[in-house]
């Protein structure tokens, strides 16, 4: 078996592989999760990279790259989850497209500039360029596509509330539910429910999550602070113009899931940060996620106070800010109290 890629963090599905011969270069889903993954390489002409191929889980695919270039992985969960996002990566990084699928040959330059992304890749070894495969902490090997069914079945709103790669009499009395919702009959054809049930679980879930809507009259950089999983964390930033809205947290958000701070950028060598926050957070200067929410000084970071989710409405956020959320600009040279006019 190939080398093992563990989950670092926390589409439609028509083009995902459920099944290929064995071939090199495969990146294999041995998790719960349908995956999009990407690839990046380093040669002579530079770094390019190559992306997305969705995969479900059980299933493998082939991303071409030079067999003989230094090669990087990264992968995510699609949007079609409640809890959110989840990445496995490196310290490599590389642009990506948002969404849509993409060759770039010219993978490190300006990606904000170009409209892209920059997302940290790990290196593969020789042997995992070859075959790699992707893990969650818990490794369910031939019980992952089972296990990724009951997911799916979870995200598209059934009670499923065990996830254990057997496919038992529940899961099968869930299938036969969403059989029966959507009028159709997928009998063996396991590929064909699992398309069904992730484009259901995208409609369900992809639009959940908080957005950030500028209305400052200058570009923006905003934060989240998460505490829902396992162990609070803050990641940021992300640049929000004028008139703008960005979305900066996904998947389905309850009552103090999630926190937001910001910083107006109207003088972007002396930001002006947000006020009326209660909830302290770490943030570091430049692209960031730290992992904890106290003791950020003595990690390294600078704290900050973090502000509440307006309302919650079917798992989704809408922060709109103005200028008046922000400390206000200081005064011009000249036009304090004590100058004359």
């Amino acid at each position: 078996m190939g080398a093992r890629l563990l989950v670092l963090a926390g589409a439609a599905l028509a083009g995902a592989v459920f099944a290929a011969p064995a071939q090199a270069g495969q990146v294999c889903n041995e998790t719960t999760f349908v995956i999009e993954a990407a690839k990046a390489w380093r040669d002579d002409a530079g770094m390019a990279s190559r992306g997305w191929q969705l995969i479900a889980p059980g299933a493998c695919a082939v991303i071409d790259a030079p067999e003989t270039a230094q090669q990087f992985l990264y992968a995510r969960t699609t949007m079609a989850y409640p809890d959110g996002v989840r990445e496995w990566r490196g310290d490599q990084l590389a642009c990506v497209a948002p969404r849509e699928d993409f060759l770039l040959q010219d993978a490190v330059a300006n990606c904000e500039g170009r409209e892209l992304e920059a997302r940290g890749f790990r290196e593969l070894s020789p042997e995992e360029r070859r075959r790699s495969v992707l893990i969650e902490h818990e490794e369910w090997g031939d019980a992952a596509g089972d296990a990724g069914l009951q997911r799916l079945l979870r995200a598209a709103g059934h009670d499923v509330r065990l996830i254990d790669g057997v496919a038992g009499r529940n899961t099968r009395s869930m299938i036969a539910a969403f059989e029966s919702e959507t009028g159709q009959s997928f009998g063996d054809d396991r590929g064909a429910l699992m398309r069904a049930l992730h484009e259901v679980a995208l409609e369900r879930n992809a639009d959940a999550g908080l957005s950030v809507c500028n209305r400052s009259g200058a570009p923006i950089a905003a934060a989240v602070g998460v505490t829902r999983g396992d162990e609070p964390e803050s990641r940021g930033w992300w640049r929000v113009e004028d008139g703008a809205c960005g979305r900066v947290l996904g998947g389905w958000l309850e009552e103090g899931d999630a926190f937001v701070y910001a910083k107006s950028l109207a003088d972007e060598t002396a930001p002006r940060p947000l006020l009326d926050g209660d909830e302290e957070f770490c943030i570091a200067p430049a692209r960031f996620r730290a992992e904890g929410q106290g003791g950020c000084e003595a990690r390294g970071y600078e704290a900050a106070d973090f502000r509440a989710l307006p309302e919650i409405e079917d798992g989704s956020a809408v922060l709109t800010l103005t200028a008046a959320d922000f400390t206000a600009a200081p005064p011009p040279a000249g036009s304090g109290a004590g100058s004359q006019p």
